[in-house]
């Protein structure tokens, strides 16, 4: 999980549309056990190469760049 640890997750939405400003993708979410997971919702890896998402990181904070 987020944390370090090890969760196991309760189940799978397949093919949700996701909004990030004016670009639309698509994408799976899995379902955490409980809302103590770290995170709100968690994109990863094949999500953003998908997609041709970089991540930014800058002083300011973290960007997603399309």
């Amino acid at each position: 999980d987020a944390k370090g640890g090890i969760s196991t997750l309760k189940g799978l939405v397949q093919d949700v549309p996701l909004f990030c400003g004016a670009a639309r993708t698509w994408t799976n979410l899995f379902v955490a056990p409980d809302t103590n997971a770290g995170f709100d919702l968690l994109l990863g890896h094949p999500w953003a190469l998908g997609n041709s998402v970089s991540i930014v990181e800058r002083e300011s904070g973290t960007y997603v760049v399309f």
